[in-house]
């Protein structure tokens, strides 16, 4: 969802006005948080229950949770920020949005400002990158790849992961295609390295970079 909303506040752009009530921002920001740290925190839980005893230091390896080299959470936070420059600088500027466009409401919420885009800030930089990436790139991709093979599963994997965006994205294609190439980066950082961490990094600034250019072009 991060992914979708933060190319929806920086498309609309500025003196975009909401259908939201003044009043319910904070409030919907704050259940888009807690409802997406209470899935990472499920979706832990659970993946600690299924894997018991000897094999669950194994299990969670098979995961990706395993440390990574510096050189590769770097590498991987570069391409993040490239990606992210890629998409708003390359890909939405060469196919402008059409007018009219009704993106997805937390879309409307952050673009009001205030302590709303504050909270959707910190969600995008600190608690998205390693839900979203144990969830898609580790336990789906994992349990995908046992019974289908790698590519497969990578495949199947990046399509649900642009399709939890779409609802944000108002179908705005250009928007689709920016979200797809950084899921694909994603995994590649992630079977590549055989961490998560790389992939977290990744995420954590390709969403930093996208949420200083919202800061930057309405403030």
């Amino acid at each position: 969802m991060l992914t979708g909303l933060l190319v929806g506040v920086v498309t609309t752009g500025p003196g975009t006005t909401t259908s939201v009530p003044g009043g319910e921002h904070l409030h919907l920001a704050l259940a888009g948080i807690l409802g997406l740290a209470a899935g990472g925190l499920w979706a832990w839980r659970l993946t600690w229950k299924t894997l018991r005893g000897p094999s669950r230091e194994d299990g969670l390896r098979s995961l990706g949770w395993a440390a990574a080299t510096q050189r590769s959470v770097l590498l991987a936070c570069l391409t993040g920020v490239v990606l992210a420059f890629i998409l708003l600088f390359v890909l939405l500027p060469a196919f402008p949005d059409a007018p009219g466009r009704r993106w997805g409401p937390m879309v409307r919420v952050v673009t009001a400002g205030g302590w709303p885009r504050h909270v959707f800030a910190l969600m995008a930089i600190l608690v998205a990158p390693p839900v979203e990436e144990f969830m898609f790139r580790g336990v789906l991709f994992a349990g995908l790849a046992r019974s289908w093979g790698a590519v497969p599963a990578g495949v199947v994997s990046t399509l649900l992961f642009v399709t939890m965006h779409l609802p944000e994205t108002g179908g705005y294609w250009a928007a689709i295609a920016g979200i797809a190439l950084a899921g694909l980066a994603m995994l590649l950082a992630r079977t590549s390295t055989r961490s998560l961490l790389p992939a977290m990094a990744l995420h954590a600034s390709y969403n930093g970079a996208v949420t200083l250019v919202i800061y930057l072009v309405a403030p």
